[in-house]
């Protein structure tokens, strides 16, 4: 909008009415000082990789190849097909953009694993879940405007114990990846996802059968509701109980152990019961 005094013209930024009238007013006399300084806002509160401790994360392109050996006994090709399907699972899970950006994030994970003794099954399982989306990958609302690289470690561990029905020892490897999203919320504020995901297969000594699995994952940070409503990630608006959570996950992503308990005393499962309270709460 242009501005005129009696000495000169200058181009300004509109800033809202009340600083309008300022400029108006101080241009109607000769010698006049000019307050062309906008309003002072206060920026959209921060959470960031750095506040919550977790600054000097990195933010690798792959999980390392350092899962555990084989035990004695256990057919190689066998265990080895089965781990690398397993980082394979957990890589399209935490770290993988095009996965989380696809129109199937489902369909996508399935291709990352290419295993279809695996994937069949385990890709009807995410189906039957209230969260289908968010159980195959970190999918994020339409809310979020941008996505960093996530900030991940993770862990590996190999448990024995002998099947009670048929007394043959089996081997479960788990492989537990944590990631931080830095992310943009739409208010331009800086926000940050934490996702706590645990990935289990399981197998015989022999080269043939079926692979056992399992997985588990926590959202840190979120709206609990847009999970289950709309099966995607999106910061919670509460900064404080936000960082609170956060800071709980943070003590999670430095550990060299897998965590095999829900982190945070007040963890709420996702079921039926919390879908209806949040469309009670969004009627």
């Amino acid at each position: 909008m242009l501005i005129s005094s009696r000495s000169r013209s200058l181009r300004l930024p509109v800033v809202g009415l009340l600083a309008l009238a300022v400029l108006l007013a101080s241009c109607a006399g000769e010698g006049a000082q000019q307050d062309t300084s906008a309003p002072e806002t206060s920026a959209p509160p921060a959470i960031t990789l750095a506040s919550i401790g977790l600054g000097e994360v990195p933010a690798p392109d792959a999980i390392d190849a350092d899962w555990p050996k084989a035990p004695a006994g256990f057919d190689a090709e066998r265990y080895h097909s089965m781990v690398y399907a397993l980082r394979n699972w957990g890589q399209a899970a935490a770290l993988s953009q095009q996965v989380r950006e696809a129109e199937d994030p489902i369909a996508a994970v399935e291709d990352a694993i290419s295993v279809f003794d695996i994937t069949y099954r385990l890709t009807e399982s995410f189906k039957e879940q209230i969260t289908p989306r968010l159980t195959a990958a970190s999918v994020f609302h339409p809310d979020v405007e941008a996505v960093g690289d996530p900030h991940v470690t993770w862990a590996w561990k190999r448990s024995m114990e002998t099947d009670p029905k048929s007394g043959i020892e089996i081997v479960t490897v788990t492989l537990q990846t944590r990631a931080a999203y830095p992310v943009t919320v739409k208010d331009g504020a800086e926000r940050v996802v934490g996702v706590i995901r645990s990935h289990s297969l399981t197998t015989g000594p022999g080269p043939r059968g079926q692979f056992g699995m399992g997985y588990a994952w926590q959202g840190f940070g979120v709206d609990e509701c847009a999970m289950v409503l709309d099966d995607a990630f999106l910061p919670d608006d509460d900064v404080a109980a936000a960082t609170k959570s956060l800071r709980r996950f943070a003590q999670v992503v430095t550990s060299t152990k897998v965590s095999t308990k829900p982190v945070g005393g007040g963890a709420k499962p996702i079921d039926e019961g919390l879908a209806k309270r949040c469309e009670a709460d969004a009627a």
